[in-house]
């Protein structure tokens, strides 16, 4: 039962970046081509596609509207004057497709070197079905193999909470674990920790979660543009170990297409129950006609929890993050990097029955960079992916009056290239990729635990195939762990040694539609998971988990059906 009190969120939101406005619209059918006019204007250079898109009605020009050569996947944004071009392979003719906000979508064929004026008609669009992005390729949230959630505008703002794991409470299968408002988990269909994979814009989050109670998550929900709960084969892109979901902040810190005017928005919380407030600003704005630059800011203030019979000492939070992203956005792809620092202060209570005597102060800081790139190349490929990321992540856990009772350091450097195929064959669309990375572990304080390093190697495919009514996904993935402490020993847990492990994983789903808005899913899955640094090598007191923890380094991998 929910403590007492009330939770306020109050959103404004500046005008919606044009590029997420064109993947909403991306599924709208386009009308006949008797509703639009197209004119031809003076020769302009070969091997492009140019023209002007205007308003049927009163014949100004529209800005903001996405235009799509649908042989190659090239796109573009209309600026202020309506004008766009872009690069196409051949002196072909090409169709394009044109999308925008109340207007009727249309495609039509233009000849590279006759650049064309295309007016639009004005038109009551239905929107589609929220917008799944962490899956094989943007699909309608009903045609997911499995069920998934998407928060994101206001929906996004009614549940927004001050931790992320209290904004997806309202999904069913998910539950909260929590040891005091700065610390809650989720929890999916009773499965928490390592077996739930927690991302930010599609990469890991890098912090020590899955080895406290008494850990939060390191990140905050607050400036979140959407946030998904993805279960199903599709998770299988992201991790062998996902049986119990994925979790993807999106933010778009890398931005992927230049504002023809500033876009943002600001948030403002307040809660009763803790007497905290918050609130986080961003704002995008285009630098050039080629590159766009993100900023973002935001922080949370709490104070200690009350309850029916008193205040609750040692639970505070205080928590801020500041993020920069900048790229650049051609007609081949785009490419950019971001960086975001994140700093947690929050209380573990103590003093009852149960709990550790006095209560303890948590310290969190994250700092990640990345680099991200988006190439499409045409030719049966709808993009090839490349990212590079580092992440440094530091947990101090301090007992009164300034003592270090534990302390976890992490570091993260990983690399990643997928590539996105259209139709090819018997499938209707795949993915094939593979990950690297290195992390270090360090740990200090009163617990025990060597320091030790993971090399971790994956490959993956995903591939769909449509047949009539029937959708079927299939993915396939490897991985490969090895774990090096940083010195080998008998010790009372047993021998610390050098662990390798590696295993296959695969999932297998099937939706079928019935009517035109009813649709029938099934899915299996067979997921791993490899013993954690912590299960492995532990040998102390976690005195802010109130625990002795115990590890194990003869622990061999774990194997999940679902």
């Amino acid at each position: 039962m929910p403590p007492p009190g009330f939770a306020i969120a109050i959103s404004r939101y500046f005008p919606v970046p044009v590029l997420l406005l064109g993947t909403i619209l991306a599924g709208i059918p386009a009308p006949s081509a008797g509703s639009t006019t197209v004119y031809r204007q003076a020769a302009d250079t070969l091997d492009h596609v140019a023209g002007t898109v205007r308003s049927a009605d009163s014949g100004t020009p529209l800005a903001g509207a996405m235009v799509v050569v649908e042989s190659t996947g090239g796109n573009a944004v209309t600026h202020g004057d309506g004008s766009f071009r872009i690069a196409v392979p051949d002196a072909e003719r090409h169709r394009i497709r044109i999308d925008r906000l109340g207007y009727a979508a249309v495609a039509v064929d233009v000849q590279p070197g006759e650049p064309a004026i295309v007016d639009l008609e004005v038109a009551a669009i239905p929107l589609p079905d929220v917008v799944v992005t962490a899956v094989l390729s943007p699909t309608s949230a009903n045609e997911t193999i499995r069920p998934s959630a998407v928060f994101a505008q206001e929906k996004l703002q009614r549940h927004l909470a001050g931790t992320l794991a209290q904004t997806v409470a309202s999904v069913p299968g998910v539950a909260v674990t929590s040891m005091g408002p700065g610390t809650s988990q989720p929890v999916i269909r009773g499965l928490g920790g390592d077996r739930i994979l927690m991302l930010e814009d599609g990469q890991r989050v890098g912090d020590v979660v899955n080895s406290g109670a008494d850990h939060a998550t390191a990140v905050t929900p607050s400036s979140a543009r959407r946030i998904e709960v993805i279960r199903g084969p599709s998770a299988i892109l992201y991790g062998s170990n996902a049986l119990g979901g994925v979790i993807n902040v999106v933010r778009d810190e890398v931005p992927r297409a230049v504002p023809y005017r500033p876009t943002g928005f600001t948030t403002l919380q307040a809660q009763t129950v803790t007497r905290a407030a918050g609130g986080s600003g961003q704002l995008t704005v285009g630098v050039t006609g080629h590159m766009p630059l993100r900023v973002e800011v935001s922080r949370h203030q709490g104070g200690d929890l009350r309850t029916p019979i008193g205040t609750l000492a040692g639970t505070e939070t205080d928590t801020w993050s500041v993020a920069g992203g900048t790229s650049w956005v051609d007609d081949w792809g785009y490419a950019g990097g971001s960086f975001r620092f994140y700093r947690n202060d929050y209380g573990i209570p103590g003093g009852f029955l149960g709990g550790h005597t006095t209560p303890v102060r948590t310290e969190q800081e994250r700092a990640a960079g990345r680099l991200r790139s988006v190439i499409r190349p045409g030719q049966g490929f709808e993009a090839i992916e490349l990212d590079a990321g580092y992440t440094w992540y530091r947990h101090h856990e301090w007992e009164p009056p300034s003592i270090l009772g534990t302390l976890f350091e992490r570091q993260i450097a990983s690399g990643e290239a997928k590539a996105r195929h259209a139709a090819w064959g018997p499938f209707a669309s795949g993915a094939v990729g593979a990950r690297v990375s290195w992390e270090q572990f360090g740990f200090g304080g009163a617990l025990y635990s060597p320091n030790t390093e993971r090399r971790t190697q994956a490959a993956y495919v995903l591939e769909e195939i449509q047949l009539d009514l029937v959708l079927i996904e299939a993915g396939l993935r490897y991985d490969r762990v090895d774990l090096e402490p940083d010195r080998e020993e008998l010790s009372d847990i047993g021998h610390i040694r050098a662990r390798s492990f590696s295993a296959v994983s695969g999932s297998l789903g099937a939706l079928l539609r019935v009517t035109g808005q009813f649709t029938l899913g099934a899915s299996a899955a067979r997921a791993f998971r490899t013993p954690d640094v912590h299960e492995l090598y532990s040998e102390g007191p976690h005195l802010a988990a109130n625990s002795f923890d115990v590890g194990n380094p003869s622990l061999e991998t774990e194997t999940g059906l679902g």
